[in-house]
């Protein structure tokens, strides 16, 4: 009797790790629906092969057809990697710029955390947080993205993400206009722009939303937020009252965007499009102050590479070059250099 309430004991005590074993392994994703297609289509086909065949052999197909479902579910499961159950497999973004890199931290579901670094590339369901540091990244479809420290990030396609906690700023510079706005997920509702560039914000229980350029959405239920250029809201996650006020398109509030600001290409540019990049990352406006000025500006092809905060930038670029400019009340005047008598 001893050795039978051994027995038991030992039976139950496998059947209790298998439970905790299946518990912490979780249900398994289910395989996309190609691959389903995919193994129904040879499932008719085999039973087609099976039902064809004499009737004295119909048990032998039986069994062969069992082993094929088999064979099928098994090569599946060894060979279908596990990336493509949780989304897409291939990149969707990549990274340019990363402050403070060993604080910035890459994962994907099921996988542990990864290094970033300029020119990693982003797959659909990475999640990036930044703890003390900062990092951009552009989409492959055009559009950039920056995020500011403190900040967690889904990415769940080449056209959507999920805004966890943090801000996040958004520039929709070189998205083609065929392809998908950019949609942004957040505790409060989905933002969605409509060509702009855009600061979001998580904040205890509300979302932040300000506008650089152009328009951004924002829905609420059934309520949708219209924000535009130079405004704020102030969005709670239930029905409370929306705060809305004006805000400058330049100064502190951006400086932490404007530092992650994408790399321009200086080699062999012309002084025009310099300008206007500059004055467009920076929330200025751009004054030629004569014709002849901004004739010269086009004509001027820059050489070398730079990299320094924005108007760092500019300054050591206009000094290579036979202009002037100066800064005032939002907005870059470029002239000619005045010629004394």
């Amino acid at each position: 009797m001893n050795e039978q309430a051994g027995t038991e004991r030992r039976k139950s005590g496998g059947d209790d790790s298998l439970e905790r074993l299946l518990k912490r392994a979780g249900p398994r994703a289910r395989a996309p629906k190609e691959h389903e297609d995919l193994l129904r289509d040879e499932l008719y086909s085999e039973w087609d092969r099976v039902t064809r065949r004499r009737l004295i052999r119909r048990r032998v197909g039986w069994m062969a057809m069992a082993a094929s479902i088999f064979v099928v579910v098994g090569s599946l499961a060894v060979f279908i990697r596990p990336e493509l159950f949780v989304g897409e497999a291939h990149p969707v973004a990549r990274v340019q710029r990363v402050e403070n890199e060993s604080q910035v931290a890459l994962t994907r579901r099921g996988s542990s955390q990864m290094p970033v670094s300029a020119g990693s590339e982003l797959l659909a369901n990475h999640s990036i947080t930044t703890g003390d540091g900062q990092v951009s990244f552009d989409f492959l479809d055009g559009g950039s993205v920056r995020l500011a420290t403190q900040t967690e990030i889904e990415l769940l396609s080449g056209s959507e993400a999920e805004l966890i906690r943090g801000a996040l700023y958004f520039d929709s510079i070189d998205r083609a206009p065929e392809v998908d706005r950019f949609l942004l997920h957040t505790s409060v509702g989905l933002v969605r722009h409509i060509g702009t560039q855009f600061a979001a914000r998580q904040v205890q229980g509300a979302l932040e939303v300000s506008v650089r350029e152009g328009e951004v959405a924002v829905d609420r239920g059934n309520e949708q937020i219209v924000v535009a250029t130079g405004e704020r809201v102030h969005v709670p996650e239930d029905d409370g009252r929306v705060r809305r006020q004006s805000i400058p398109l330049i100064g502190e509030e951006w400086h932490w965007a404007d530092r992650l600001l994408p790399e321009f290409a200086v080699d062999g540019a012309n002084l025009f499009d310099f300008l206007n990049w500059i004055a467009r990352q920076t929330g200025h406006r751009l004054v030629f102050e004569t014709a002849q000025a901004e004739q010269a500006a086009r004509t001027t092809v820059l050489y070398g590479s730079i990299d320094m905060e924005p108007l760092s930038m500019l300054s050591a670029v206009m000094a290579t070059t036979s202009l002037e400019y100066r800064i005032g009340e939002g907005t870059i005047f470029i002239r000619l250099p005045q010629v004394l008598d």
